[in-house]
């Protein structure tokens, strides 16, 4: 799974995925302390969790400066699905902030 960290063209982040995520992104969590963010998923029983099994996925790259400014900005991010160059699914979720991304 490749992913990517792009700016619309109306200014909102943008994080991009060319394969489909293990389930819907509830919200994504950013760490204010080294700028890595983590996707937090819901588990199959609809209930909000964050363990290692499936219900998180941590970039492994901290955030330009751009980027993250864009984040604490608006508090929210786009999580985009892109197959042959075409985005074929998007959801814009809430950002959390937190000192440190638990892994």
């Amino acid at each position: 799974m490749n992913a990517g960290i792009i700016i619309l063209k109306d200014g909102s982040p943008c994080i991009a995925f060319d394969e489909a995520l293990p389930g819907p992104v509830e919200y994504v969590q950013f760490s204010t302390e080294d700028s890595l963010i983590k996707l937090i998923f819901k588990d199959k029983n609809q209930k909000l969790t964050n363990n290692e099994n499936n219900s998180g996925k941590i970039l492994e790259y901290p955030l330009d400066y751009r980027f993250r400014e864009l984040i604490e900005l608006t508090g929210a991010v786009h999580v985009a699905l892109v197959r042959k160059g075409q985005v074929v699914e998007m959801k814009e979720v809430p950002v959390v902030f937190v000192e440190t991304v638990t892994v």
